[in-house]
């Protein structure tokens, strides 16, 4: 008896949450609370998560700069992407025109201001770069 309350518990979680990112994957699930709001300090955290990850992106074979996206109307406001220093990549010997710098695409999840209620956020993916990958160039 206590088994099956509990699977059936489980399966009631398991179902609002699979609903909740299904209306998250299609942009239409509001949530609406006065008390989440956008903070205007975006410079002050700037600098701090411009450190993000150590200098991973400068050791890569195929390095990338950090640049910062801002949206005043996103949750986060700021959003590091990547951007690929070379179209080729750089071994320890120099440049190689056989392999490729290529962008990684990540999708995330944010917060959307909605433009007709402010109180209004939406739950959405958002497509970013993440950093950048070697791949042999194609060869006719």
């Amino acid at each position: 008896m206590f088994l099956s309350f509990f699977n059936a518990k489980y399966m009631v979680l398991l179902s609002c949450v699979l609903a909740n990112l299904t209306f998250a994957k299609q942009g239409q699930k509001k949530i609406c609370d006065t008390s989440l709001m956008i903070s205007n300090d975006f410079h002050a955290s700037l600098d701090e998560d411009a450190k993000g990850n150590g200098n991973i992106h400068n050791r890569s074979l195929s390095a990338w700069t950090w640049i910062p996206k801002f949206s005043p109307h996103r949750i986060p406001q700021v959003i590091f992407e990547a951007q690929c220093n070379s179209e080729y990549c750089t071994l320890p010997n120099g440049v190689d025109m056989r392999l490729n710098s290529l962008p990684i695409y990540q999708e995330i999840l944010v917060l959307k201001q909605d433009t007709e209620d402010r109180k209004c956020f939406k739950a959405t993916f958002e497509r970013v770069i993440v950093g950048c990958t070697c791949v042999w160039a194609k060869t006719s």
